[in-house]
């Protein structure tokens, strides 16, 4: 334990203190550090151009996770947006079942 610190402060009370183990005495307690950290950027702004682009993507049958990628967002914030556009990505199954149709056809 630390006995007679000189970071501890001596006001004649014992707030701060804590008894040590053994005997009756007080001992400081050491001051806590706190860690400062960078705040994360929870959203992005959609930009207009961003906006126009995601729509034309979606019309030219891209998917969800594809256009994740190129706007560099997660699969369901660009699905929101989307749904918000009122143009929502056709279902996955959908998706899924059109591109084995089209791969089927090319063998």
């Amino acid at each position: 334990m630390w006995q007679d610190e000189s970071w501890a402060a001596d006001t004649g009370s014992d707030a701060g203190r804590v008894p040590a183990e053994s005997s009756g005495t007080f001992t400081a307690q050491r001051p806590r550090t706190a860690v400062v950290t960078q705040r994360r950027l929870i959203s992005a702004h959609w930009t207009d151009a961003d906006l126009e682009k995601l729509a034309a993507l979606i019309r030219a049958g891209a998917t969800a996770s594809r256009c994740a990628v190129v706007f560099k967002r997660r699969v369901d914030a660009v699905k929101t947006k989307a749904r918000q556009l009122g143009i929502p990505f056709p279902s996955e199954r959908k998706t899924r079942k059109a591109l084995r149709d089209k791969m089927a056809s090319k063998k």
